[in-house]
């Protein structure tokens, strides 16, 4: 994970810390850190196919975890447009963050700016 985040956040090489994420994961089947990190890194590199696969993988091994809630929101807001799949995933989303983040205010307003910067303000 440290080769990971050296080549993401400090060499800005996406792709080589991709094929790192794609190792760890076939060693470590159920690490979710690193399935977490996929999800971002294809997100990165503008590959939302593989991004919404690997949401599929890592909800076979804990479901509704918070941060592939958040890329399904962010997918469905971005890309589809579709409010009414997006109001689910918000739900879900909550209470998500109720169960596992119940005091952690500061992740709340991170994920609440990131939707609300995502949302039109004409929105009916």
């Amino acid at each position: 994970m440290g080769k990971l985040e050296y080549l993401h956040h400090v060499r800005k090489q996406p792709k080589n810390s991709l094929d790192t994420a794609r190792q760890i994961i076939v060693y470590y089947q159920n690490f979710i850190p690193a399935m977490i990190e996929q999800i971002y890194l294809n997100i990165d590199l503008d590959n939302w196919d593989l991004a919404l696969e690997a949401c599929g993988r890592l909800q076979s091994v804990y479901a509704d975890h918070i941060d592939q809630l958040l890329a399904l929101l962010v997918h469905e807001l971005l890309i589809k447009g579709n409010l009414s799949n997006s109001e689910e995933y918000m739900g879900t989303l909550l209470k998500a963050l109720d169960r596992d983040e119940p005091l952690n205010h500061e992740f709340y307003f991170s994920v609440s700016r990131i939707v609300s910067r995502l949302s039109t303000k004409n929105a009916k």
